[in-house]
């Protein structure tokens, strides 16, 4: 099965390259991680942030040492990414405005709790390049964790590497974790039952045999690792659909397993999981949480110009090649791997004073040529939703969902996504159906009555893609025109293996 392991971009421009990006969180001295104790039924948390607040700061460096972080546009912190924008109540303190350094201030106890242990915080905002007027979008996260000590302190400790290593032959790197339950009196090894969980789109997903590619991404340990065990003495199911038992007797091996395999294939480059044990004795359960970070795919992808990075009078186009390294080591059989390109455009009614990129379209050089398309008259299209563009030359058969490009005559570029077509005329839909990153309300904005007068209409590919060989600089380039980059454009290629 093909595996995603890089994604790799260049940004075609009239001037300089954008500057690189660092941006973290951070909180100076004082500690993300808060400690309860309770005895004798008095609980208490180290360090406190009722007495002391705990300050993040968002910190972003473009190609420099100095902190532009107070230049971000758009600036929010968050409680996920691209989720709504935390706003100042009680415990917490926000700063979120153009011209102020970013923190987030907490100052109460209650922000993790022993039911909920952990929190992540994110920041995002957008930064544009002084030189190029390039605007990318940052996002970048920290997390809170409390931890439970004391005479009465029952958690969760888990045991075994939490990076997945490179491999060094064909076979996928695997970790084994283990989960013990703790207590003041040692670890607990009866009456215990185990179920894990990774996090899927935001939801704590079970990892039994419900859950997609269960047969290769995981396992559970059922006997002692051996030198050339590679996922043996694994037990795929892992009794997770069990019911817990309500009275255990003599019982005490229905634990469900303390151990489990991650295969690299179950995480693309972090994995968030969850272990779940049930003293079914005491009809309590623990929560423990763990991050897996996976370090075994050290694919980069280079994209090379023939051009260089822009398009000068006389050069019209330019071959873009995918150029993949595996560490510092060029990558020369592609044979099977794909390539997936993307286009990303500004819109050129911002580009004097807020240029902002947005995803666009590849001309189909099979259905019209890249340079000219065809041409607009003087009363090409209707007004409103739903508009019926006329267009000159030789008829196109068009399906519904395909995309167009019109090209006014000042330039402006404007992309929809196909309704319907007959003879010298497309009808275009208002809000996409099937490219939905079209509807931005700008790329794709209403016309007026005539608005594409004199202008150009081109059929598009919202996705190209290559395949590798041999020789990945013949088999896997694509040519971009000039009339596909207006003013400036991105191009990102997203590389997989097989």
């Amino acid at each position: 099965m093909a595996t995603l392991v890089s994604t790799g971009q260049i940004t075609i421009v009239d001037n300089n390259d954008a500057k690189t990006i660092a941006a973290y969180i951070t909180s100076g001295a004082q500690s993300l991680q808060q400690v309860y104790s309770q005895n004798n039924g008095v609980g208490s948390y180290t360090p406190s942030r009722a007495t002391t607040s705990l300050v993040l700061t968002a910190q972003v460096y473009a190609g420099s040492s100095t902190d532009v972080a107070a230049n971000i546009l758009s600036p929010k912190w968050c409680l996920s990414a691209g989720g709504a924008a935390l706003t100042s109540v009680a415990g917490l303190t926000v700063v979120a405005t153009i011209g102020s350094t970013p923190t987030l201030t907490i100052s109460d106890d209650t922000q993790v709790t022993m039911a909920s242990p952990s929190k992540t915080i994110y920041f995002e905002g957008d930064y544009r390049d002084t030189a190029t007027g390039l605007l990318s979008h940052i996002v970048v996260q920290t997390t809170l964790s409390l931890v439970q000590t004391g005479t009465n302190a029952t958690y969760p400790q888990f045991k075994g590497s939490m990076f997945i290593e490179q491999s060094t032959g064909s076979v996928k790197k695997q970790v084994e974790i283990v989960a013990d339950l703790i207590r003041t009196s040692g670890i607990d090894t009866t009456n215990l039952y185990y179920r894990w969980y990774t996090l899927v789109g935001g939801t704590w997903t079970p990892l039994d045999q419900t859950f997609s590619g269960y047969a290769t991404k995981f396992g559970y340990r059922t006997a002692v690792q051996t030198a050339t065990d590679n996922l043996g003495n694994i037990d795929r199911t892992a009794m997770l659909n069990v019911a817990i038992p309500a009275v255990m007797g003599s019982n005490t091996t229905i634990d469900g397993h303390k151990g489990i395999v991650i295969d690299e294939s179950l995480i693309t480059s972090i994995g968030l999981f969850k272990c779940s044990i049930t003293d079914t004795l005491e009809s309590l359960t623990y929560d423990g949480y763990f991050t897996i970070i996976d370090k075994s795919d050290p694919y980069q992808v280079t994209l090379i110009s023939t051009s260089g990075e822009k398009l000068q009078n006389g050069v019209g186009n330019t071959d873009i090649y995918p150029i993949v390294y595996y560490g510092s080591t060029k990558v020369t059989e592609l044979t099977n791997w794909s390539f997936a390109w993307q286009y990303w455009a500004v819109d050129m009614n911002s580009v004097s004073t807020n240029p902002v990129s947005y995803r666009a379209a590849f001309i189909d050089t099979a259905r019209t040529a890249q340079a000219g398309g065809r041409a607009l008259g003087a009363t090409p299209n209707t007004a409103g939703a739903g508009s019926v563009i006329t267009y000159g030359g030789s008829a196109i058969t068009f399906a519904a969902n395909d995309i167009i490009k019109i090209v006014l005559a000042s330039g402006i570029t404007r992309f929809y996504e196909v309704a319907s077509g007959t003879g010298n005329t497309v009808t275009i839909r208002s809000t996409a159906a099937t490219a939905t990153w079209l509807n931005n309300g700008v790329m794709n904005a209403v016309p007026t009555l005539n608005e594409f007068a004199n202008g150009r209409l081109y059929v598009c590919l919202g996705l190209r893609t290559t395949s590798g060989g041999s020789n990945s600089d013949v088999a896997a380039k694509i040519n971009v025109t000039g009339d596909e980059i207006d003013v400036k454009g991105t191009i990102l290629c997203e590389a997989t293996r097989p």
